[in-house]
């Protein structure tokens, strides 16, 4: 059974800030009391494993290797862009090159994706065309293969599913490692991330990073794939 210390590890390893209260939100399995988390917070800050920054809060220490991706400027000034024309809009920007890491056979992917909540998605789409973007929404895996030449800077504009786990870089939304996960086997646009390259991803990220079970089971049941994505993490530990 992943432990006490295990699940605050995982959960400092997303580079924000923490107490108690946020790691019993994500206590993977674990059945303990509040207190013993925060006597173990306490112990683990003693030892150096995390570091205190004020009264009950805590920060990864420096040298913890997380899923902190750079996010091109361009990318950066775009989503401020968006969000000055669609204020009220819930999105999130990613760069296909992030998962380059993790995969065997690289396969060359400079497409920026756009999530965006239902209603706004095909206004933010076609307001990329009208900027001389070159965007496609919600494509599938043929239409990728016969149209979309993802080796250029081409933008792919994606229903945001309710709940997602998102981060930050600088204030801007980006998906967590276990969210680009589950939707890597569930997208059809990632169909060349799929069968034993999948496999093979998922294993690279399980020993890289630290990744939250929870977090990525809770969201695999959003996209109705929890039993396959559970069994398939099971079997490249």
């Amino acid at each position: 059974m992943i432990t006490c210390e295990q699940n605050i590890l995982t959960f400092a390893a997303s580079g924000n800030v923490f107490g108690s209260s946020e790691i019993m939100e994500n206590l993977n399995g674990v059945d303990i009391s509040k207190p013993v988390v925060n006597a173990t917070l306490a112990r683990m800050a003693n030892e150096g494993k995390i570091m205190r920054v004020g009264y009950g809060r805590y920060v990864a220490v420096s040298g913890t290797k997380i899923f902190s991706p750079e996010l091109n400027p361009e990318n950066a000034a775009l989503y401020k862009e968006i969000k000055q024309k669609f204020p009220y809009a819930s999105m999130c920007l990613y760069e296909g090159r992030w998962i380059f890491p993790l995969m065997h056979h690289v396969a060359i992917n400079n497409a920026t994706y756009i999530e965006v909540e239902r209603v706004a998605a095909e206004y933010i789409f076609e307001w990329l065309r009208e900027k001389g973007k070159e965007a496609y929404f919600r494509p599938d895996d043929e239409f990728i293969y016969r149209y979309v030449d993802l080796r250029k800077n081409v933008y792919i504009v994606k229903i945001l599913t309710s709940q997602s786990p998102l981060s930050e870089i600088d204030g801007i939304p980006v998906p967590t490692l276990e969210k680009l996960l589950v939707d890597m086997y569930c997208d059809k646009d990632f169909s060349y991330l799929q069968g034993a390259e999948y496999y093979r991803i998922m294993n690279a990220a399980q020993n890289m990073y630290p990744l939250s079970k929870k977090t990525m089971l809770r969201y695999a049941s959003r996209r109705n794939v929890k039993e396959k994505i559970e069994k398939i993490m099971t079997e490249v530990e």
